[in-house]
């Protein structure tokens, strides 16, 4: 999914980690789903969170009103 995210937004970390929420559809298509990945120096990246995306979410998603 993160490959795919429609929004990508890096989140405070009290440890000093990156950490970057991911916003997207799931596999299906049929759910908007919010994805908190860790990323560590050392290349290694962890999901620590998965689950429907809450609706505080939607005002970052693209609004499709591009046109151009």
């Amino acid at each position: 999914m993160a490959a795919n995210a429609l929004a990508v937004l890096d989140e405070e970390n009290d440890e000093g980690i990156d950490q970057v929420l991911y916003l997207g559809w799931n596999r299906a298509g049929d759910m908007l789903l919010e994805i908190v990945v860790l990323h560590f120096d050392d290349g290694r990246v962890m999901a620590i969170h998965a689950m429907k995306m809450q609706p505080r979410y939607e005002s970052y998603l693209p609004s499709g009103d591009d046109d151009a």
